[in-house]
């Protein structure tokens, strides 16, 4: 690979995610307007603070809201650089994001030819991930995937490195301390890293102190933050994850009724039964999302050709750790993104070993069919990155256009929750904290502050009500379980009285409740 060929992938990356932007001219979702409205706020001048609540794991009391309880900070730094730089607009916020994007065959394709010293492999690797399936919005957008994929895949080289010297492994500690910093599970990479240090060569001990003296120096600020916002080095009640018993409990209020006694009263069945199915759900990622479907089996079979580098077991270490932590101690947030988004990880390593897989199905051809390599690596290879144009083409379209281009599925959510603040603008004075199915879009939307619509019923959204002082809640059909009849009308709920119903073109029915006089 040459330095004309990096800048030419850097290139084509580069417009192609320029262009697909037209239609994400939004976070588009809460983790990607979380990011953008703190990333906004750090550049403001004001804080590691949020004028919102999205979950009650950290028993919040008032807002604003110390940040980052639940998420980490490196995707707000970079919406807070890209702000700072070019201005307090998204697709300011989000320059970083685009170049991170645009950085990906790049690597992508210096892995390849790492692999096979192969140009044309290279190439074809660097212009596969340029067809990224799945993928394909989330990448354009104020979330962690393009600096995890990035970091990550620059993380997975440096701990597979065969390079000798100390310095070297405090690097490698660094890069897992980015990662750390970008997503909570890229700590899984520290105990990969220690065990790749450990069985290195000489020296381990040394090996081993190194890596963590570079992985403490990138996240003790962090920590040293948490201990002063929250009085603890992690934020209280991450822990209150373990014990969810369906997605919905992220949003319970009060959260400390998160507990081990409430989630072993749902019995083994359940609780094994949960875990299973999430497994389920996220090998089926694995196959569709990480391997495009038709993908995966020349990736299986690049990793096996490759099965004694270390960087491929070093990768596949890391799924396998991925799938565990998504399936069975965080099944519900797993099996609903988590585990998409912690994968991504691995997404540079998984496309560079293609061209490797389909070398060696090729051989086998040969061997067994008298193929002829060459014309099989030109049929197959272009056959491959047109299915994969194809496959994310449609996703792409799909998932953030639409049938109306001029009204993009990105940003719905983001022109509803402008209508609804126009309504409650003409029906007088709308003033005060609304409770809300997603509080940062609909912060971005209004700039009102705002708390979650809780799980847990009737009385826990009086408790809301209550103790964070709500003027108005918003309910639709993404209501939380439990308040089926406050939707209704056949149900009241304390400090509360209707305000005003209407069917919204696009999100159907909603209902505005307020604080009675």
């Amino acid at each position: 690979m040459t330095g004309r060929d990096r800048a030419l992938l850097f290139g084509i990356g580069l417009a192609l995610a320029i262009l697909a932007s037209r239609w994400i001219t939004v976070p588009g979702y809460m983790d990607a307007e979380y990011y953008f409205a703190t990333g906004q706020g750090l550049a403001s001048g004001h804080g590691f603070r949020e004028p919102f609540v999205w979950n009650y794991l950290d028993d919040p009391g008032r807002l604003p809201h110390a940040s980052h309880s639940y998420w980490m900070p490196l995707p707000s730094w970079m919406v807070a650089a890209g702000s700072i730089l070019f201005g307090p607009s998204f697709s300011a916020g989000r320059a970083l994001f685009l170049l991170a994007t645009a950085a990906l065959p790049v690597i992508t394709s210096q892995l390849a030819y790492s692999f096979t010293s192969s140009r044309r492999a290279a190439w074809s690797s660097g212009l596969l991930s340029l067809a990224p399936g799945f993928y394909s919005p989330y990448l354009l957008t104020t979330d962690s995937f393009s600096p995890y994929a990035i970091l990550g895949g620059l993380t997975l080289v440096g701990l597979a490195s065969t390079r000798s010297g100390s310095w070297r492994w405090v690097g490698a500690g660094a890069l897992v301390g980015l990662c750390h910093l970008t997503r909570a599970d890229g700590i899984l990479l520290l105990p990969l890293g220690a065990v790749a240090a450990w069985t290195s060569g000489d020296r381990p001990a040394k090996r081993v102190l190194s890596l963590a003296a570079g992985y403490g120096a990138v996240i003790t600020p962090w920590l040293l933050r948490n201990l002063s916002a929250f009085g603890s080095l992690l934020p209280p009640g991450q822990s209150r994850a373990l014990w969810l018993t369906e997605y919905n409990d992220l949003f319970l209020y009060p959260a400390a009724a998160l507990t081990p006694d409430r989630w072993l009263a749902e019995g083994w069945g359940a609780i094994v039964g949960a875990r299973l199915m999430a497994l389920v759900t996220n090998l089926s990622s694995l196959w569709a999302v990480n391997g495009l479907i038709f993908l995966l089996p020349l990736m299986a079979l690049g990793a096996w050709r490759f099965r004694s580098h270390r960087l491929v077991r070093i990768t596949l270490a890391y799924l396998a750790l991925v799938i565990v932590l998504m399936s069975f101690l965080f099944p519900y947030a797993g099996a609903r993104g988590g585990y998409f988004h912690s994968s991504v990880a691995a997404m540079p390593v998984l496309w560079a070993l293609v061209p490797s897989g389909m070398a060696a199905f090729l051989e086998w051809g040969h061997r067994r069919r008298g193929w002829d390599p060459a014309l099989g690596t030109r049929v197959l290879g272009g056959a491959a990155l047109v299915l994969a144009a194809a496959f994310t083409g449609y996703i792409f379209w799909n998932r953030a256009v639409g049938a109306e281009p001029d009204r993009p599925r990105w940003s719905l959510s983001d022109r509803v929750y402008a209508r609804v603040t126009d309504r409650l603008g003409e029906d007088g004075a709308y003033d005060g904290t609304v409770a809300v199915n997603n509080p940062p879009g609909f912060h971005l939307a209004s700039g009102r502050s705002a708390v979650v619509v809780p799980a847990g019923g009737v009385e826990a959204l009086a408790g809301v009500v209550s103790t964070f002082d709500v003027d108005w809640v918003i309910l639709d059909s993404n209501r939380p379980p439990g308040l089926d009849e406050v939707f209704e009308g056949s149900a009241a709920v304390p400090g509360l009285e209707p305000a005003l119903a209407w069917d919204d073109p696009e999100a159907g029915r909603i209902v505005v409740l307020r604080k009675s006089p």
